[in-house]
């Protein structure tokens, strides 16, 4: 019941941030978005995670630097670099490359890099039932250096390498539902 619940409120963020055309939302109402949709993530990890306990889960490390109030610089950048690494847009990357400043927030590869390495710790320790943060990670890091090579290219990037992209990351709300495994391992891992 819970995780169909997560799932449905994560289905509605999806379909939130995806927008209605290729128009960036405003920079507020994206941060608001990303900060709820974290907060519920969070919550729901907290719950599952708690009532998973005793279930031959691996020991991790609380004192580990993700599992500090707020995480790292790092992993909050990658909380909301995730949610534009989910709306590819053509304009918007073309603008980035040619060194404007993009209408709502700018994507930050090195900082997403840098959130990635914070979460890097949690390979191996996935929450039963979900996948190990390895999987996510790796495939966080392969959509960041996809980006990453649009924005810092030779070339203007095309309409076929966000085809390419959006290939290689598949589907939107999954991605965006990818969060919940990697937060559900943080929060075992910090209350070992």
């Amino acid at each position: 019941m819970k995780k169909s619940l997560v799932v449905s409120a994560a289905a509605v963020f999806a379909l939130v941030v995806s927008g209605c055309g290729t128009d960036a939302p405003s920079p507020g109402k994206y941060v608001d978005q990303a900060k709820s949709a974290a907060a519920s993530a969070e919550a729901q990890a907290s719950q599952e995670a708690q009532a998973g306990q005793g279930d031959g889960a691996t020991s991790g490390d609380s004192s580990a630097a993700i599992c500090a109030d707020g995480g790292t610089e790092g992993m909050r950048t990658l909380l909301f670099g995730l949610q534009l690494l989910a709306q590819p847009n053509l304009d918007y990357v073309t603008t980035i490359h040619n060194g404007e400043q993009p209408p709502g927030p700018m994507i930050d590869t090195d900082g997403i890099s840098h959130g990635i390495q914070d979460y890097r710790v949690l390979e191996g320790h996935a929450t039963p039932g979900y996948k190990d943060p390895k999987e996510i990670l790796d495939h966080w890091q392969d959509l960041n250096d996809r980006m990453a090579a649009m924005i810092d290219g030779p070339a203007d990037p095309t309409q076929a390498d966000i085809d390419t992209y959006t290939t290689a990351m598949g589907d939107q709300q999954q991605l965006i539902m990818s969060q919940l495994d990697v937060t559900l391992a943080r929060e075992q891992y910090c209350q070992n």
